[in-house]
């Protein structure tokens, strides 16, 4: 977008604004990183979308506020942190990390504490609150570690994981380095992992059937030929 004057600017970012509005994500995510791309002219030009009635066009048009950081748009975000589409609250959580908005910390430790959120919305909270680093957010972080670890809470605990250690206090790294340790003993000899337990041993007297026993054992049930005389009778 180099070179072109501020009329052009406009006007491209008119244009660009539009293409948020379709239906092909792909297309609208090119876009976005073209508004993103002119700066404050961008920015200004998605704000009519954040009246879209459509949650994905609202959550595009802050996702663009927010990664050009343009100033003015510090409270913007923080009104849409409860908006009904869970696009358009991932969107305003980002924005409220990337505007370093101190005063939506509150909303953020809802969003986080909320079980009832998608997980990309609890994810996006985790993050601002990184971002922002206030310690009133360790208590809400420490309680989404402490989330049992299944498959479904894994992006979330390692999110609250990279929190708590971006936050940076002695309170943290504890808590950091408790959920990183291994749960299994080293041996004391060599200091490697114990080997997984040995085969239950042959039962005495019994030997292992092998190949060869296997083979002589199919031949002798093998019926006799036809032809084969009877056996004599008593």
């Amino acid at each position: 977008m180099a070179g072109l004057s501020s009329w052009q600017r406009a006007r491209k970012a008119e244009s660009l604004a539009q293409d948020l509005q379709q239906q092909d994500d792909y297309q609208a995510y090119k876009s976005m990183k073209k508004l993103v791309a002119l700066g404050p002219a961008g920015a200004e030009k998605v704000l009519p979308l954040l009246r879209s009635s459509d949650g994905a066009v609202r959550g595009r048009a802050l996702m663009v506020i927010a990664e050009t950081g343009a100033e003015g748009y510090t409270g913007l975000a923080e009104r849409f942190l409860q908006d009904p589409a869970p696009e358009a609250r991932t969107a305003a959580a980002v924005a409220a990390g990337c505007l370093d908005n101190k005063g939506a910390v509150g909303k953020l430790i809802t969003l986080l504490d909320d079980p009832r959120q998608p997980v990309g919305v609890r994810i996006a909270a985790t993050r601002s609150l990184a971002r922002l680093g206030l310690p009133e957010a360790l208590k809400s972080l420490r309680a989404a570690l402490a989330l049992p670890a299944t498959k479904d809470n894994a992006p979330l605990r390692q999110a609250a994981m990279l929190a708590l250690g971006a936050i940076a206090t002695p309170e943290a790294v504890t808590q950091v380095a408790a959920s990183l340790a291994p749960t299994r003993k080293r041996t004391r000899r060599s200091g490697r992992w114990p080997r997984k337990a040995c085969p239950a041993p042959t039962p005495r007297g019994r030997r292992p059937r092998t190949w060869r026993a296997r083979r002589c054992s199919a031949a002798s049930t093998i019926r006799p030929p036809r032809c084969a005389s009877p056996a004599p009778t008593a």
